[in-house]
């Protein structure tokens, strides 16, 4: 098919965030044998007025993808986080081409208001959506005739080369890419036990962000990555969601933590990934592992192994396009396929 990819790909930045889920949409996409025309929205804005202002932009990057449909004539339009289009332009674009089918997808978690408002408006003018939570929590997004499901993070063989299970003398023991009031007090007194582990906490304030390059030299320098949840409430913690950062840890061979109300243990084993209930569970387990390196290469390798085969972008987007055009699956999918 001929497909049109609305996605932040991130120009103007030198595509410092190539890692991110709109590339690994797009990578699988074209290994699914599609023709992919990149339409970075952000960049567009930016791009057609001297102040780079998104929102001076808005107006041009509409008509823009107008006249880009016009020309190209897709046969479908993903669309990632895409807050400057207009539920209007995607009804003009239809006008144009009546046979054309509408997708998005979204990574956030369901509790972050703005990015689950545009999320909601879309569902309005889209024929399907798909995020990164499971199960009933997504009720509350249903619509007659529009189909929405599930998707893992996916993990990209292209962009995920490191095998960090395969290495012994690694820069650093333990890696965190966050922050937050909850999980910088955890990561502090995991600091404060651990004081001979060797921690690279990155992204805790706006003067040790890393990308590009650089966040991926942090990715495969680190044996144990840790994937916390925002708060302990019970609402922020949806089933089977996670940031994408899971997905660049299990996909660079690094040992996985996961808190246990995530529910990734319907996914994953305990010979996949470690799962702790409580702080000094995950202390007491990270000690562990930091004197077992066989373990924590055994694991770490397995964990790798299932998500390349199972989590992969090429089945992520395949299972996008079947849903969206109301095929069968040829698949059976490692991950929940309902539709709600």
């Amino acid at each position: 098919m001929k497909i049109i990819h609305v996605g932040n790909f991130d120009r103007s930045h030198n595509f410092q965030t190539f890692y991110h889920t709109d590339h690994r949409i797009f990578f699988g996409l074209v290994r699914n044998g599609h023709m992919v025309l990149q339409f970075s929205d952000r960049d567009t804005a930016r791009e057609s007025n001297f102040l780079h202002s998104k929102n001076i932009g808005k107006v041009k990057l509409n008509k823009k993808l107008i006249d880009t449909c016009r020309e190209v004539s897709p046969d479908l339009i993903m669309l990632g986080h895409t807050d400057l289009l207009s539920c209007e332009t995607i009804e003009t674009i239809r006008d144009y081409i009546p046979d054309i089918k509408i997708a998005q997808y979204n990574v956030d978690p369901i509790f972050s208001v703005k990015s689950m408002d545009g999320f909601k408006r879309r569902i309005g003018c889209t024929d399907s959506s798909f995020i990164t939570t499971a199960g009933p929590a997504l009720k509350k997004f249903h619509k007659d005739n529009h189909v929405l499901s599930f998707i893992p993070n996916p993990v990209d063989p292209a962009i995920d080369t490191a095998r960090n299970f395969e290495l012994s003398n690694l820069k650093y023991d333990v890696g965190f890419s966050s922050s937050g009031p909850y999980r910088s007090e955890i990561i502090l007194w995991l600091m404060e036990h651990l004081h001979d582990a060797r921690f690279n906490w990155i992204g805790r304030n706006d003067t040790n962000r890393l990308y590009g390059k650089n966040y991926m030299d942090f990715i495969s320098s680190v044996k144990i990555g840790l994937n916390l949840p925002h708060s302990e409430l019970p609402e922020s913690k949806p089933y089977l969601y996670s940031s994408d950062r899971m997905a660049h840890y299990l996909g660079n061979g690094l040992l996985v933590f996961l808190d246990n109300s995530s529910g990734f243990q319907d996914f994953f084993s305990k010979n996949e990934a470690v799962f702790f209930g409580s702080k000094e569970e995950l202390l007491e387990k990270l000690e562990f592992y930091l004197n077992n390196d066989k373990d924590r290469q055994s694991i770490a390798k397995n964990g790798h192994s299932k998500v390349h085969t199972f989590y992969s972008s090429d089945l992520v987007t395949k299972y996008m396009i079947e849903r969206t055009f109301n095929r069968d699956l040829s698949e059976s999918y490692m991950w929940p396929t309902e539709l709600w």
